[in-house]
Formats: structure tokens, sequence, C-alpha cells
């Protein structure tokens, strides 16, 4: 006869249950720290503010008619009008796979990587470099494009990974290459000092692990909120997705800010001589 005085037995504890909340919480600290070293370099940091200086005057030699074009089209990842249809198509197919939490997720990044870096460029009121090749007046510090390419191209890519639609490791690698690629973006066409590159992108790696957060806090069983679609709306539901992509593209091919005339003289004036160099050679 078994005696268990009255107490129930009990289940066996979850030892792992909060890992990743921990591990959310401290790469976030992480984060966090690494934005105020940057914030401090950039106040009483004259050597940071010479290089950043230096290096925006190197990339202008580097400036050629293709690259220019490229790296515009790279840039352009991070215009609303590409961005929202994007969003519309994450969204549209997390909540046909029953994961509204996703869109959540991918909302509360957006919204914290707007809201801080709308503070901090006012607070800190970082001038934009000179010699830009479009013209820009917002604040530079933190870049704002960095920031949004690694909080919200990374919850993109982050749900499709969820979806099913991709491997944990390809989600990442491709995240991280879109991420880095806005932020070189903003370096090349010396929209950006490289300071605010750098603060960008450990800003929206904070705004990410916060949509990450979200998302996984909202991710309960809501497949009784959705029924099952039959083919004929399936059919319809990827028609919509690839008109939504293709106006993404469209909208990334179409993107065009007002040039700066000092920094794209020596370019014009390239793209006329170039021609007439190639004929002339032969002579």
């Amino acid at each position: 006869m078994r005696l268990t005085g009255g107490v129930r037995p009990q289940a066996p504890l979850r030892r792992h249950a909060m890992r990743p909340a921990n591990l959310l919480a401290l790469c976030f600290a992480t984060l966090l720290g690494l934005w105020l070293l940057l914030a401090l370099a950039f106040l009483h940091g004259s050597a940071l503010i010479a290089l950043d200086t230096e290096l925006a005057r190197f990339m202008t030699q580097l400036w050629s008619p293709p690259g220019l074009a490229a790296f515009t089209r790279i840039t352009a990842l991070g215009d609303p009008a590409v961005a929202s249809a994007l969003f519309g198509l994450i969204s549209f197919w997390a909540l046909l796979r029953r994961r509204p939490g996703l869109v959540l997720g991918v909302l509360v990044a957006i919204i914290a990587e707007l809201a801080t870096v709308s503070m901090a460029k006012h607070g800190f009121a970082r001038p934009r470099p000179e010699f830009g090749y479009f013209m820009e007046t917002s604040g530079s510090f933190p870049s704002g494009h960095s920031a949004f390419g690694v909080a919200f191209y990374g919850m993109l890519f982050y749900s499709l990974w969820r979806l099913g639609q991709l491997r944990g490791f390809l989600a990442f690698a491709l995240g991280a290459m879109t991420a880095v690629f806005v932020g070189l973006s903003r370096l090349y066409l010396v929209s950006h000092y490289l300071s605010d590159v750098l603060a960008g992108w450990v800003l929206g790696g904070m705004c990410l692990i916060v949509g990450i957060a979200a998302a996984q806090w909202f991710s309960r069983d809501t497949a009784r909120l959705f029924r099952a679609l039959p083919r004929w709306q399936w059919a319809f539901a990827w028609l919509l997705s690839l008109g939504l992509l293709g106006t993404a593209g469209l909208y990334d091919m179409r993107y065009s800010k007002p040039l700066r005339a000092a920094a794209t003289a020596n370019i014009v004036l390239a793209e006329s001589t170039a021609p007439a160099e190639r004929t002339e050679a032969p002579r």
C-alpha cells in the first residue's frame, strides 16, 4: 500500500520552458549595451567623427553609374511603398496559415523601429553628409534604413521560417544578408556615416527581438478562428500574393529621390564622356 500523505505527485519540471525568453532577453541586453557604447562614442569621440567623414569621402570615389543604380535598388527596400506591399504579402499568408501572432510581431517590430529611430534622430540631431548622392532632410544618427532592414526584413524571414517556408539557417542568412546590403547601400550612396549605419543595425536588432517576443507571446492556438479554404480560394490567394510581390518590385524599380547636384556632377560627366572616349579610341 502506497502512502502519499494526501499530496498528489507533481509533474516533472519543464527545465527549458523559459530558455527562448532568456535568450531573447540576453540578446536584447547585449544590443542595448552596444547601442549605448555607440551613442557615447558619437557624443564624445572625435576620432569616430573623423573616421566617418573620411570613409564618406572615400565612398564618393567609388561611385559609378552601375554601382549607383544597383545600390539605389537595394536602398529602395527600405521605402515605405515597398515595405507595405511585402507586409501585406506576409500578413496575408500568415492569416491564411492561422498564425496571426506573426502579423502582430511584424507590426510591433515596425512600430518600435519607427518610434525609436524618430526619437533618436530628433535627440542627436546629426546633419546628413554634405556630399551624399540623394538629398536627405532627416537626421543622420541612427540610420533608419539600416534599422528597418534588420527589424522588418528580420521579422519577414522569421515569419517565413515559422510558416515552414524556409529552413532556419536559410531564413537567418537571407535576413542578415538583406539587412547588411541595405546598410551598405546607405554607406555607398553616402546617405549616412558609418556610425549611423552601425547604430541603425543595433537598434533594428533590438526592435526585431521585441517583435519576435510579441509573436511568441501571441502564438496561441487560433486554428478554430479560421476555416479551411477551398481550392479556388487558394488559387486566388496565390494570384493576390503574386500581385503584391509584383507591386513591391514595381515600387522598387521606380524608386527615386531628388539628387544632390554637387555630388553627382562627376557621375554625369563620366556618363557623357565615356561614349566619346570609346569611339575615339580606334583612331
